[in-house]
Formats: structure tokens, sequence, C-alpha cells
């Protein structure tokens, strides 16, 4: 029988990657499992035998199944066992399987650390992931990180070096190698969290594409996208300032796109350029189209994914967003299953109380690292909050160009009379529609992202 499971929002069939694991010729018996040795952080862990008189490395286990199977159903710990458990009756004993640990995940030639910085992070990595050992050339991402593990690691590094590195580091060269690097620089990382633009994917011969970042700000969501367009289309995301905590967000639209256009121009100083964004970064980057035409500069594509400008705003978050327990609950609430009992609790608490009390709420609901405190919720309020408001006070006008529409296929779009959202009306030139599967986010997984890269590199080849 097949174990389907779901871990970060996927439904997987642990048999199929047992299948897959089966067709390594190195690999007599495979089974996968999720465990949850570290709390808040669920992951699949292969373990293998191997054939009498042969061997492998995980890394080249890994890299087989990379290649038959999406990255979401790549185990990010393999475990070699001489023989796999068995119960009296001679079935498969899962329980018994042994929890991972140094001495089983072969070290398959991984570089040691060489420093006592180095060394720090290597045990910062390994009580995240929950895995041992781990190389200095490890990449953050090909050990199962994801969006929520990575602002986990940037909070701790905060907290036990002192120092605040933007996320986007882990996309530049995500490995312990590079963060021992960048944190032995001399003086403070505010050189790095300065830059808005982010290389997820920087090579190719292509003109680059900027993507502008959603409403939280973050560009990790675009991080699968990205690899899937290479090698030949350069990717560059625009992050939002205020994650950091050492600078405000904008709280306006055209301040965010002048800014991002002086980011940009720093890696294209002219145009044409090719730009888009997704949800609320589609309102900044048709902003920032309009100046870069009054600036006499060409815009030749411009990408709008899955966002409704004819209705922008969710009015309930509006009203509520200078209270911080009431906007962390507008923006958590579909994550909050037991929402009125968890409103009814907080009847006698303080504000500041009642915040961590909902904070712990959100955690359980794998929404948030379990690592964050109420100065980083703040933080990720503060951010949405710049970006709410630089949405009430946006009138759009109309652009003399022309727009292509991303819209999700289980999306807002899907059932509304105006299958543009309001984007055909403001711009001038035309709009050219593609529907893509999946909702407004599983859009950018796996394995609808697939297809959404293909249209992408399609838009972008024309």
């Amino acid at each position: 029988i097949d174990h389907q499971v779901k871990l970060r929002g996927f439904r997987i069939e642990l048999g199929e990657i047992e299948s897959v694991l089966g067709q390594h010729p190195q690999v007599q018996e495979g089974v996968v499992v999720v465990r949850e040795d570290s709390p808040g952080n669920p992951q699949l862990v292969a373990y293998v035998t191997h054939p009498q008189g042969t061997t492998v490395t995980p890394a080249k286990i890994r890299q087989f199944l990379k290649e038959k199977l999406p990255d979401y159903m790549v185990p990010s710990v393999f475990v070699t066992l001489e023989s796999l458990p068995v119960s009296a009756n001679g079935k498969l004993d899962r329980r018994a399987l042994p929890v991972p640990s140094l001495s089983l995940e072969d070290n398959g030639g991984k570089i040691p650390p060489r420093t006592a910085l180095e060394l720090e992070l290597v045990q910062l990595w390994e009580s995240l992931f929950n895995v041992a050992p781990i190389g200095l050339q490890d990449n953050f991402f090909d050990l199962g990180g994801h969006s929520l593990l990575s602002v986990s690691l940037i909070s701790r590094i905060e907290q036990q070096f002192g120092q605040k590195l933007p996320v986007s580091v882990l996309f530049e060269e995500g490995t312990v190698e590079h963060l021992a690097t960048l944190l032995s620089k001399e003086g403070n990382s505010s050189q790095w969290s300065r830059s808005t633009v982010v290389p997820l994917q920087p090579k190719g011969v292509q003109p680059p594409f900027f993507c502008v970042h959603p409403g939280a700000g973050t560009v990790v969501w675009y991080r699968e996208l990205a690899r899937y367009l290479a090698p030949e289309f350069p990717f560059y995301a625009l992050e939002s300032l205020g994650l950091d905590g050492d600078q405000k967000p904008y709280d306006r639209v055209e301040d965010m796109a002048a800014h991002y256009i002086q980011g940009m121009q720093t890696v294209q100083p002219q145009g044409p350029y090719q730009i888009g964004g997704w949800c609320f970064g589609a309102v900044v980057a048709f902003e920032m189209a309009q100046q870069l035409q009054s600036q006499g500069h060409e815009v030749c594509k411009l990408i709008l994914i899955d966002m409704n400008i004819a209705d922008p705003i969710d009015r309930e978050e509006a009203h509520t967003m200078d209270d911080d327990v009431i906007f962390l609950v507008r923006l958590f609430k579909r994550h909050l299953p037991d929402l009125p009992e968890t409103l009814k609790t907080l009847d006698n608490l303080t504000q500041e109380e009642q915040l961590c009390h909902l904070i712990e709420q959100v955690k359980t609901a794998q929404k948030i690292p379990p690592d964050f405190g109420v100065v980083q919720v703040k933080r990720l309020l503060e951010v949405f909050r710049g970006h709410l408001k630089g949405l009430m006070s946006y009138t759009p006008k109309p652009y003399n160009g022309t727009g292509i529409l991303f819209q999700a296929t289980e999306g807002e779009a899907a059932n509304a009379q105006d299958a543009s959202l309001g984007w055909a009306d403001l711009v001038t030139g035309g709009t050219e529609l593609h529907w893509l599967p999946g909702n407004h986010t599983t859009m950018f997984q796996d394995p609808n992202v697939e297809v959404l890269a293909q249209t992408l590199r399609t838009t972008l080849s024309n």
C-alpha cells in the first residue's frame, strides 16, 4: 500500500519515491518515511541497503532522485543500514527505523569545518536540519531548506552572531562556507542588507527578467521558478526593504517602484526591460513600467501574475492593520482552524500576551518558524502593513503599453466576469491572458511551477 503524506502543502506518495529509489543499481532496498525529530521541521528520510560489496554516497542517490522526481519528493536525509528492520511476522517495521544520526548518515566526502566560525555555523545548521554531518559546501535548499527555515536560520544567525544578513544571501550561494565568509568580513553586514536586487539565477545569455516580491516582501517563493529558467534566462528578484528591521519599509507604491528601478539599473542600465510581479508585486511592476516609460525607457515585457487590480484590498485587513493582534489574526485566519476558541482565550490577556499566544498558534500551524519571537513577527507585520497602505493610497493610471497576464486556474480570475481582474481597462495597448495550473500559491510549487516556468520561458523568448 502506498503511504500518502502531506508535507509543506504537498501530497506525497512515499511508495512512488521508494519505487524510484529501487531503480538505483546500488540500492537493494529502500524505504522512505516522514520524521519530525526537530520540532517544526518535518522532513523526508530515506533508509537504504546496498547489494553486498557495493557502496554509494547519499549525494549520488540524491542526484539520481533529483533527475526523476520533483524537488519536494527528494528526501533531505539518507541513512545506510545493513538491513531494514522487520517485525516478528517478517514485515517491514517502520517504527524500528533508527533516528538519523552522525554515525548513520554517510559523510560522502563532505568538507569539515576549518575555523571556529565555520564549526559554529555547521552546528547551527545541524541543529536546524537535525542531521549530521553537514559539510561546508552543502546547499541549504538541497538539504531540505524552505522559506520558513530560511527565515529561521537568518534569525538564529542574528541571535548568535549579532549580525543581520538578508535571507537573499542563501540564494546567492547557500552554503556554510559562503555564510562564514560573509560573517567574517570586517564591520557589520549592513552592506548586504541594503540591496533589494536578489540574483536568484544570474546565468544566461538572454536579457534578464526582474520580478517584484509579493505582499510578504520576501522573494523565497520565486526560487523554484528561477531554477527552472536556468541556464538561459537570468532571473533577478526585487525584495522589500524592512525585512531586516534596519530600514523602514516603503508605504507608497510610487516610492517602491522608483527604488526598485534604481536597483534594477545597477544590473541593466538601459532597456528594453522585462519586468513582472506576483500578487502585490504586480501592482509595483505596473508602476515601474509607468515610470520607466516616462523616463524614455522601453518596457518590452510586463508580466502581471494573479493579482486583482479592480478590487485589490481586503477591507477587513485594511481597517484593522494598526492593531498588531487583530492584523495578525486577519493575515493568518485561514491557517487557524480553532480561531473562535483562540479569540475567546485572548479576552483576559494584555496586548503583548495576546500577541505571544497568537504567535504560538501560527507556529503550530507551521506558518512561521518555530524560533520566531515577537520582534520578528512585528517586523513581518510592519512590511505587510507598509504594502497594504501603499495599495490603499495608489491610484493606477492607464498604461500605454501591453501586458501579459498569468492567472491561476483555481484562483479569483477563474470565476470572475472579467478574467483580467481589471488590468484590461488599464493596459491600453492590450493584454494577453495565460491560464496556469494551481491556486494563488500552488502555482509557484511543484509540479505547477514547471508549467509556469515553461510559459514564462516562451513569453520571454517571443
